[in-house]
């Protein structure tokens, strides 16, 4: 077992609307950012190229296509389902024992000074993401306050009407394009309005951070040295209220784990007749 301080994560979570902690399980953290680096060292035919200096090795007309290849690595070899079976005393800590995990994760690259590789700060509800879903912020390198994403403590309890937000003028992608399927969403929205109490939330390599979708977060531009790899998905509570998508999109979830209540109840169910079910009013 690890040393986490699950009831100081439940309380910041509550309270500030995010929570930052060790990955109980470093090594299994260590071994995908290695299988990441060395796929990324074989797109650009360079064994000299790191994750942090990624930026200096591809060209602007290379990014774009190395994100997408890099992305289809990460969800052909289920790394995400990988990270959470490997965190599962964490997540089961903070979320409870029946947990589905999204297929598709937003796996990020944010080059230093590059304002098109970010979305600025935002909550994602706006995208349709449910207050229910937890999101886990995971970098694959260490992260400084210039480099690190950026949040609004306190703002997950806010009302939705209380941020003013504008369209964007235009933006360089469309829905089911490419850049989509990557986490830009095609009608962004930008928040207006007084931000100055966000604050930059550096994290070490090792590290996650664990927010509710409707926090202010974000990144307007990496100020920083390196370049910011890092995936995004989201972990829900099995028997949370909401509408469980199972196709293979950023929406779509995988069953991650499962109580053994639940899975007897569910075994119960299925060796149920449909009308002894009906009648006992569980179907």
């Amino acid at each position: 077992m690890s040393e986490l301080d699950f009831a100081s994560l439940r309380t910041s979570y509550r309270d500030l609307g995010l929570c930052k902690a060790k990955f109980p399980d470093f090594d299994s953290i260590r071994d995908i950012r290695d299988l990441l680096e060395s796929k990324l060292q074989a797109i650009l035919g360079s064994n000299e190229v790191r994750l942090a200096t990624y930026h200096e090795f591809a060209s602007d007309d290379e990014h774009e296509d190395v994100q997408w290849k890099m992305v289809q690595y990460f969800w052909s070899n289920e790394l995400c389902m990988k990270i959470g079976q490997s965190q599962l005393e964490l997540l089961n800590a903070l979320i409870g024992p029946d947990l589905h995990i999204q297929r598709h994760p937003f796996f990020r690259i944010a080059r230093p000074n590059r304002n098109e590789d970010n979305i600025g700060l935002h909550r994602d509800n706006y995208y349709g993401q449910s207050p229910f879903e937890v999101a886990f912020h995971v970098p694959f390198l260490d992260l400084d306050a210039d480099s690190c994403l950026q949040f609004l403590p306190g703002s997950h309890l806010v009302s939705e009407s209380a941020y003013e937000t504008v369209p964007l003028d235009k933006s360089d992608w469309n829905k089911g394009s490419r850049k989509h399927e990557m986490g830009f969403p095609y009608a962004p929205k930008k928040l207006v309005g007084d931000l100055s109490a966000v604050k930059p939330l550096p994290v070490e390599f090792g590290e996650v951070v664990i927010f509710p979708p409707q926090i202010v977060h974000g990144q307007e531009v990496n100020r920083g040295q390196v370049t910011r790899f890092s995936v995004d998905f989201r972990v829900v509570n099995t028997f949370a209220p909401i509408v469980m998508r199972k196709d293979l999109t950023s929406r779509g979830y995988a069953p991650l784990s499962e109580s053994a209540v639940a899975s007897v109840a569910q075994q119960y169910l299925d060796n149920c007749s449909r009308n002894d079910a009906s009648e006992k009013g569980y179907a």
